[in-house]
């Protein structure tokens, strides 16, 4: 569980992509992780840095996505100077995967 949250967490009603990424793991893979709110999540990154994720929900609505590499989807909501990082709100579908364009 402590490495799952390293990759990715739900807490607040929103989704962070790799808050916590270990520098000594600049390039890699994960997938299946379960998100609060009915979110299934795959990451890819390279770098340290987010190269692309597959967000599948399991309802429609609003997603809130965070993330410290700028995104192509949805609103950005705020930039968080000082932590850098972006926040977007992505309207889904249920059951549609949604790509995220880096």
């Amino acid at each position: 569980a402590g490495i799952a949250e390293m990759l990715m967490q739900s807490h607040g009603g929103a989704i962070h992509l790799l808050p916590a990424l270990p520098d000594a793991w600049g390039e890699g893979s994960v997938s299946g992780l379960h998100a609060r709110g009915g979110y299934v999540v795959d990451i890819t990154w390279k770098d340290g840095r987010l190269s692309s994720a597959t967000i599948l929900p399991q309802r429609s609505g609003t997603l809130i996505l965070r993330s410290k590499t700028p995104i192509k989807q949805g609103k950005l909501l705020r930039h968080y100077d000082s932590l850098d990082i972006y926040e977007y709100e992505i309207e889904v579908t249920a059951n549609k995967k949604l790509p995220i364009n880096i």
